[in-house]
């Protein structure tokens, strides 16, 4: 499973919209869309900010991509 693929699970099971989970962890809800698209990097301090507000580890949140 992606990065995206992981955080848009973890969203949809707190039954956020991306514009919610944006204004949750202070970026645009683009930002959220790409990386979930895989077309933006997560960046490390709000790989930390994710995790905090969906209250798991960073490994959990970023795990392994496969392949």
């Amino acid at each position: 499973m992606s990065i995206g693929e992981k955080l848009r699970e973890l969203r949809q099971k707190k039954g956020l919209s991306q514009e919610e989970l944006a204004k949750a962890v202070q970026v645009s809800q683009p930002w959220i869309s790409q990386i979930e698209r895989g077309t933006k990097i997560l960046t490390v301090p709000l790989a930390k900010e994710l995790a905090a507000f969906f209250q798991c580890s960073v490994v959990e949140l970023i795990g392994e991509e496969e392949g």
